[in-house]
């Protein structure tokens, strides 16, 4: 996937920030083209800043990789974790479904904050499960604050609210919660105060009060209350868990309901595990602001966990019918391909073999139905995650011919050799969401331009981006006071505005 181009909602909002604070001088405070920017904490624009700095250029290879590893090494430390608690062939499907589930498969190769983030609230929730069974070392007891802090340093309050309610909760369930100063006491909140209070001093600093007040408030008790972004009813959740740990959301989701109603879920590491699934699905249900990305730190709970207790049901009939659901759909992958290609046009069909991705995918439903009817359960679930594997990597041979569709960087190559070529010098966008951050290849300024400006004359011409379905549709662009010259793209085009 290295070779794709930088999504503009998020990825290449991240890269023009970075810009901008390297070009300002700015450490903790941050602006997208001057306005306060405190939407995610300082350590992955520092990354971003520290990447281009070293390699001259947004390494979309460099970046990768700080989604990449992390989600590496929370499947390192759960299998580490769970031990013996899970068969080896058990465990080889507890990676591979985890691996595979949409939301934790697609945080892995974006370029976000959410799989570093969920990287140290696991590390955080691990060490207090060492320390809970002896392993109280001065290490540790620095480690657990620090690990929990990061994970506040990474994406914000979200990183804070597991490690801090799920502990308590597990401690309470086992009428232990007088020995909480162990874990959180003085010395862990003390470092967590500490860790802040630099944080929030070099905000301070380099943002003033204004910027202090829209990190501690706006971007926290605000969001959380009446979000101005993301806002969802409450049950948000509950029917979006089920397409973000597809494939496997009946397989894990039904055994889990089935557990806990035959009161299967025994030992504590079972418990602790559920306690930190419930607890966090239930705050960030109450929470205005939702994302089905905020759900990611209890997916390795939910994959392992199921693991754990699948042998203990007496029954696993119902688990293979779980696990058939999509092996049928995967088996059903090639001729729905075929068939889709006769109803409706598939972008690039004739330059990407979609068939092969097609032919691995049905291969791996077919062979886990085989393996379903010989009671192979586990080798059933590793044949569609492997098929899934194996396409995601075909794809990536092919993912650069997607780049118009997916971002601005040929759009801009194009638009800045023509605007070269007629000596063009001012570039704008029209209705274009995050067109502001096209500088970060252009590496000029852009104007969002109204109506209004597209109607008043200017003293000099303006090249002006567009999404192509919105050259067609407004009638506004029809007008002849610009002199049309836009790229026949698949998704944007420019015209010059005289």
């Amino acid at each position: 996937m290295i070779f794709r181009d930088f999504t503009p909602n998020n990825e290449l909002k991240y890269l023009s920030i970075a810009q901008e604070a390297i070009e300002n001088g700015n450490i903790f405070a941050f602006y997208n083209h001057e306005i306060i920017y405190t939407d995610k904490p300082p350590l992955y624009m520092w990354i971003v800043m520290l990447c281009y700095l070293i390699f001259g250029h947004h390494s979309m290879l460099a970046l990768g990789l700080f989604s990449l590893i992390p989600a590496f090494v929370i499947i390192w430390i759960m299998n580490k974790w769970v031990g013996k608690n899970i068969s080896p062939i058990g465990k080889i499907s507890a990676e591979l479904s985890l691996m595979t589930m949409l939301y934790f498969a697609g945080s892995g190769l974006v370029l976000r904050m959410d799989m570093l983030m969920s990287m140290f609230i696991i590390l955080a929730l691990y060490t207090f499960w060492k320390m809970y069974n002896g392993d109280n070392s001065l290490k540790n007891r620095i480690l657990f604050p620090i690990y929990i802090f990061m994970g506040l340093f990474t994406k914000g309050p979200v990183g804070l609210i597991l490690p801090i309610c799920a502990v308590p909760i597990f401690l309470i369930i086992k009428r232990d919660i007088k020995s909480i100063g162990k874990y959180l006491g003085w010395l862990s909140w003390g470092i967590i105060a500490a860790l802040c209070a630099v944080w929030f001093a070099g905000a301070y600093i380099d943002g003033g009060s204004a910027y202090l007040n829209d990190l501690l408030f706006h971007q926290t008790i605000d969001r959380a209350v009446d979000a101005f972004h993301h806002k969802e009813p409450f049950y948000f959740y509950c029917w979006s868990i089920w397409y973000a740990i597809f494939p496997w959301s009946f397989l894990m989701i039904v055994t889990l309901i089935i557990a806990g109603c035959k009161k299967l879920i025994n030992s504590d590491l079972e418990k602790y595990f559920t306690i930190i699934i419930v607890s966090f699905f239930i705050i960030m249900s109450i929470f205005s602001s939702k994302l089905v990305i905020y759900l990611l730190p209890i997916f390795p709970f939910i994959a392992y966990l199921t693991f754990m207790v699948l042998p203990k049901l007496k029954s696993v009939q119902f688990a293979k019918w779980m696990v058939a659901i999509p092996a049928a759909v995967f088996a059903l992958a090639l001729p729905g391909y075929f068939i889709a290609g006769e109803i409706i046009e598939i972008p690039l069909s004739e330059e990407i073999p979609y068939w092969i991705a097609a032919i691995f995918l049905s291969a791996g439903g077919v062979i886990s139905i085989i393996l379903l009817f010989k009671d192979q359960i586990y080798k059933a679930i590793n044949s569609i995650a492997i098929s899934m594997l194996i396409t995601l990597f075909l794809a990536g041979f092919f993912v650069s011919k997607f780049n118009p569709i997916i971002g601005f960087e040929n759009i801009c190559k194009e638009g800045k050799e023509y605007a070269n070529e007629l000596n063009i010098n001012n570039f704008g966008y029209y209705k274009l969401r995050s067109g502001e951050n096209m500088d970060s290849y252009l590496k000029v300024p852009l104007k969002s331009l109204s109506e209004d400006d597209l109607r008043s004359e200017s003293q000099e011409p303006t090249l002006v981006f567009i999404k192509n379905s919105q050259l067609e549709k407004d009638t506004l662009l029809n007008k002849t006071f610009y002199k049309s010259d836009h790229n026949e793209g698949l998704v944007y085009s420019y015209f010059v505005k005289e």
